[in-house]
């Protein structure tokens, strides 16, 4: 699980994402919320499939159309929309709902598992530059100090990794970090943290890869 804000959680689902909107707050705050969020990503979460989870909230078929439209906006599919325990599917004709009753601790222990999807990057990241991607992540070039690459599986980089990465970021303990050379500033598996010794170099030109073992970040040469 990465958490955003106190009330806007994103977690990893088959084919797409979760967000859960956990805020009692006004629904135009609400809807303010989540467009923030979805803004922060720089149009990097196009074509992704949602499942929305508002808790306890009960929203009206204008507001769920409303919310329907600022996704479609930025590019997201809203699959289906969770509600007091009840999933609503959002995918009929005509944008007509239909009510399923499906207790949600059921949905959302079934829904999430792993992203098999993988997106390329077919440039060098600068300085400034963020990708996110709830699946795999390769970069065909280096990832320059100040740029971020966050991904909910696996990351890997065709060059040198000298900005920040976060693999698994949606959770999963099993992603791992791959570079051609890795000397990032700060990496991250799941909710992992380690960051280089001040005025480490890289070790030179042999790959390595970062996993979590026994609980640690572990950086070992790639073995091919």
């Amino acid at each position: 699980m990465i958490v955003i804000t106190e009330d806007v959680v994103i977690r990893e689902s088959q084919g797409g994402i979760i967000i859960c909107l956990n805020s009692q707050d006004s629904f135009p705050d609400l809807k303010q919320q989540l467009l923030d969020k979805l803004k922060a990503f720089d149009d990097l979460l196009i074509g992704v499939q949602v499942v929305l989870d508002v808790g306890q909230r009960k929203l009206k078929k204008t507001e769920v159309l409303e919310l329907k439209e600022m996704l479609l906006e930025q590019g997201l599919h809203l699959k289906k929309l969770i509600s007091r325990g009840k999933s609503v599917d959002l995918t009929g004709k005509g944008g007509q709902v239909e009510v399923v009753n499906t207790p949600t601790t059921t949905l959302k222990n079934q829904e999430i598992g792993s992203i098999e999807e993988t997106i390329l990057v077919k440039r060098t990241l600068r300085s400034g530059q963020r990708v996110f991607f709830p699946g795999n992540v390769v970069v065909l070039g280096d990832v320059n100090p100040g740029a971020e690459v966050i991904a909910g599986g696996n990351v890997l980089i065709m060059g040198s990794m000298r900005g920040m990465v976060h693999a698994g970021a949606l959770g999963s303990e099993d992603a791992v970090v791959a570079a051609f050379r890795l000397n990032p500033t700060q990496l991250r598996i799941a909710n992992h943290i380690t960051r280089p010794p001040e005025g480490q170099a890289s070790k030179g030109n042999e790959p390595e890869i970062a996993s979590i073992k026994s609980g640690k970040v572990i950086i070992e040469d790639l073995k091919l």
